[in-house]
């Protein structure tokens, strides 16, 4: 077996497991997220449906791979994308043509701090956006402490999974674009943003498998009651997930004959014939996965959108 064949292997394993766990992390599959995360942005908004379908994106990247493209692509959601690395915005703007509703999408380059980015996003006039996601490798941290006029019903932030639990602890603001050098030193810690959460009134429902990103609700937008503790009168937000901690596993395959890309081209194309032999390989890994899991908790078939 090759090794792409057995990473894909170890996160199917990975996956049905959290799956019988309950985590919102067992529905997470790829479509132009960087690991699983289309999947679970689906799961969370079958959860708790949707209101004006938009979002908005910290560190948009390249345009061919976040967290909201295929909200954008596939869904037919509205947005706006913010990238501070001029080369990737430059390159945003080459792309956006090819994009199905790209009339639907602004992108800005623009470098967010803790002092503009409230402003920035009200001149959007969305204030209560469906869907923010986070991820500027150094400053996520505080630029979510930043909002106060943006309220966001789901937030996706990334998390520096080196750090245990029970570690509240985030790096110095960064006054640069990005002051992130490639190490393991970056962003925050989970416990820091499920304290930042609970001040704002949010709480968090799960992280991806391959440990980079937090997800969290909105408390008024939680599907289930939520509970007051009969001792302390403090009332207490329930996820419909189990929560799973998850730890870096950035190198993990997600997709086997599957590269994300914003449309389909020569590259895509002469990848896709590359890869067919290797393709029926992985079908027959799942085939064999299914049997040996037979029952409810088996791994079933990845369905269609219903974002």
């Amino acid at each position: 077996m090759s090794e792409r064949l057995a990473a894909y292997k170890f996160y199917l394993e990975l996956k049905l497991d959290r799956k019988k766990l309950g985590a919102v992390s067992g529905e997470g599959f790829q479509f132009t997220s960087m690991q699983d995360q289309d999947g679970i942005i689906q799961e969370i908004f079958k959860k708790i449906g949707t209101t004006n379908k938009t979002f908005i994106e910290f560190g948009a990247g390249d345009g061919l791979q976040n967290n909201t493209l295929a909200l954008l692509t596939l869904y037919g959601w509205k947005g706006l994308w913010l990238e501070a690395v001029e080369g990737m915005a430059s390159m945003i703007e080459d792309r956006k043509k090819y994009y199905n509703n790209a009339h639907k999408l602004t992108s800005v380059f623009a470098t967010l701090n803790k002092d503009n980015t409230d402003e920035l996003l009200l001149s959007y006039e969305c204030p209560e956006p469906d869907l923010l996601s986070i991820d500027t490798d150094w400053n996520d941290y505080y630029l979510w402490e930043a909002l106060e006029n943006v309220k966001p019903r789901v937030i996706i932030i990334e998390y520096n999974s080196h750090i245990p639990r029970n570690v509240d602890i985030v790096v110095p603001y960064g006054h640069n674009t990005c002051s992130w050098n490639g190490s393991s030193f970056y962003g925050a810690s989970i416990d820091a943003l499920i304290r930042m959460g609970k001040n704002k009134g949010y709480t968090l429902v799960g992280t991806n498998i391959g440990g980079s990103d937090a997800f969290f609700i909105r408390n008024d937008c939680l599907p289930n009651n939520p509970h007051t503790n009969s001792e302390t009168n403090e009332i207490i937000y329930r996820s419909p997930w189990n929560v799973v901690y998850e730890h870096p596993l950035f190198d993990l395959c997600y997709q086997v004959g599957h590269k994300p890309h914003a449309w389909c081209n020569e590259e895509f194309v002469e990848y896709i014939e590359n890869r067919k032999k290797e393709k029926a390989q992985k079908e027959e890994l799942e085939a064999g996965i299914k049997i040996k899991n037979a029952g409810p908790a088996a791994l079933t078939e990845l369905k269609g959108p219903h974002v």
